[in-house]
């Protein structure tokens, strides 16, 4: 990351923490709080009307990084079903800040997210204590891939090799439905 552009991403997250709560202040930045965050009336209003006669299908994105599977599943629909965002994982906490403003606050969903390394050992203990009981239908994740990409530098005994194992234990404990796991060539 470039030093301009770490820069901009100190400066938001500190923006964020420092303001969550005042959102009006964000205002002094050259952002409207309206833009950031939305309408909570309108947002709501909408949401109800979208949901009205659909039931939800379950989903969690492991490596959830920016979000990028998370938006697909979520734009995603049939006039009887939506894809709910129940809980995201990534190692990266700036990913936790990505996630919170734009699925919590921008669409007002209640999106959980859990920032660790998912070959930890207390990971899927974490895990099932932040979904408190609730079903997964799907679990989708795009584990690692350098070690098996065709393009780009290869590590030998890359300790990512495995990554896609602990997503496989992810999914033996939880049991969903279906799983989506996403990887280049």
């Amino acid at each position: 990351m470039c030093a301009r552009a770490d820069k901009r991403l100190y400066n938001i997250r500190k923006t964020y923490y420092s303001t969550y709560k005042g959102v009006s202040s964000l205002s002094h930045k050259g952002w409207s709080p309206v833009c950031l965050l939305g309408s909570s009336n309108f947002i709501m209003a909408e949401k109800k009307e979208f949901l009205k006669g659909r039931k939800p299908v379950t989903f969690l994105d492991l490596f959830a990084g920016a979000g990028g599977i998370s938006e697909g599943f979520l734009q995603a629909y049939t006039q009887d079903k939506f894809f709910k965002f129940i809980l995201a994982t990534d190692i990266n906490e700036n990913c936790e800040l990505t996630h919170t403003v734009r699925y919590n606050h921008q669409f007002g969903l209640d999106t959980k997210f859990l920032t660790e390394d998912i070959m930890s050992p207390t990971f899927i203990p974490h895990l099932l204590e932040k979904l408190d009981g609730q079903q997964i239908d799907v679990v989708t994740g795009g584990p690692s891939c350098q070690s098996f990409s065709l393009s780009g530098r290869r590590k030998r005994f890359d300790k990512r090799d495995n990554l896609f194992l602990h997503y496989l234990n992810v999914i033996r404990k939880l049991r969903p439905k279906y799983f989506v796991m996403e990887n280049v060539k």
